[in-house]
């Protein structure tokens, strides 16, 4: 009986393994990155979500959304902070956003439908995230700011009228009237200055956009009345000449 011969058998080296090992690695590694870039695409598109009960208290940090949703089911507190880039701020029934004094920045949609504090912060509305923006449920703003420079639309709820108590700001760019409109333009919405509020318009046409502003300038001078001099003295004096005249050319006829 004869053996089959065999080829001897390359050792298996140190080298061999590392090479082994660290494509091995490489591939692992390969796998977490793509992970990673899906979970975080994911939380982009999900956003911020403040369940019902949970709570969120800023103070004077700062909470970057990233053009994704920020919505709130229990309670946001910006204190001092700041709270933007975000596309839009949805105030579920039952939640609460305070703005305290902190600043709002976002490009798509103010949707309450829950309880907006304003406090003393302000609110800027641009043109990042979104193609237009809508502000639906808030009463008013301490200080707001409108600015784009693409002549994008802001909406406001016809037959509304947005409170504002300190400061108002809205401003286009030359050949790109920021556009701001009743929501449906058919029928008007009301932007009502407190008294004392600051007011600076820029490349904007709100009558266009059948918006209309309250409570700039003082009120109207009542209209004086005319009231002939001498008084009623003086008119039946006038009567009785004119009636003697006719009386007399009656005669001579």
């Amino acid at each position: 009986m004869q053996r089959r011969a065999t080829a001897p058998q390359a050792p298996y080296n140190r080298e061999s393994r590392a090479v082994t090992s660290t494509l091995f690695r490489l591939r692992c590694a390969e796998i977490l990155v793509g992970a990673l870039i899906a979970s975080a695409a994911q939380a982009q598109v999900a956003g911020i979500h403040v369940p019902a009960g949970g709570q969120v208290q800023l103070a004077g940090g700062e909470l970057r959304v990233g053009c994704a949703d920020l919505s709130v089911a229990g309670v946001f507190n910006a204190g001092s902070g700041r709270v933007g880039i975000l596309d839009s701020l949805l105030v579920d029934p039952g939640g609460q956003f305070a703005l305290g004094s902190a600043t709002l920045g976002m490009g798509g949609d103010l949707l309450n439908a829950g309880t907006f504090s304003a406090g003393t912060g302000r609110a800027e509305l641009g043109d990042d995230c979104a193609a237009s923006s809508r502000i639906v449920g808030v009463d008013g703003f301490h200080a707001l700011s409108i600015q784009s420079s693409l002549g994008k639309r802001f909406l406001l709820v016809a037959g509304r009228t947005l409170q504002i108590s300190a400061a108002l700001q809205i401003s286009g760019v030359d050949g790109q009237n920021v556009r701001v409109e009743s929501d449906p333009i058919a029928e008007p919405s009301y932007v009502r200055l407190a008294a004392g509020a600051a007011l600076a318009l820029d490349h904007v046409n709100l009558r266009a956009g059948n918006v209309h502003l309250l409570g700039i300038g003082p009120p109207p001078a009542p209209r004086p009345q005319v009231i002939p001099a001498g008084g009623s003295t003086s008119l039946l004096i006038l009567a009785l000449l004119t009636a003697a005249v006719a009386a007399f050319r009656l005669r001579r006829h």
